[in-house]
C-alpha cells in the first residue's frame, strides 16, 4: 500500500508535468525543430515514469515508458515531428491524466 502523503506528491507534481507537456506539446506543434520544446517534454515524461515505477503504478509506468520511447525517437530525429505524432502525443499525455 502507497503511503497516503506520498501519493498526494504523486499527484500534484505529475499533474504539473501533465501541464507543462501539454503546453509544450502546443508549441511543439508550431515549431517543430525546437529541441529544447521536446527535451522538456522529454524530462517530464521520464520523471513520470520514474515516479509511477518507484510507487508500484505499472499501467502509469508502461504508457509513459511507451510515450518515452516515441519521444527519444523523435529526439533522434527517425520519427518526423509532425501533427499527426502532435496529436498522438497529446491523447496520449490525457490518457496519463485519466
Amino acid at each position: 500500500m502507497t503511503d497516503k502523503s506520498l501519493l498526494r506528491d504523486f499527484i500534484a507534481e505529475t499533474g504539473e508535468h501533465l501541464e507543462d507537456t501539454e503546453r509544450n506539446l502546443m508549441r511543439l506543434g508550431q515549431h517543430p525543430d525546437d529541441t529544447e520544446l521536446l527535451n522538456d517534454i522529454f524530462r517530464s515524461i521520464h520523471t513520470i515514469k520514474g515516479s509511477s515505477e518507484y510507487l508500484g503504478f505499472q499501467r502509469i509506468a508502461g504508457l509513459s515508458h511507451k510515450l518515452e520511447n516515441l519521444l527519444d525517437l523523435m529526439r533522434r530525429n527517425e520519427v518526423a515531428t509532425d501533427s499527426g505524432v502532435i496529436e498522438l502525443l497529446i491523447s496520449t499525455n490525457d490518457r496519463l491524466g485519466a
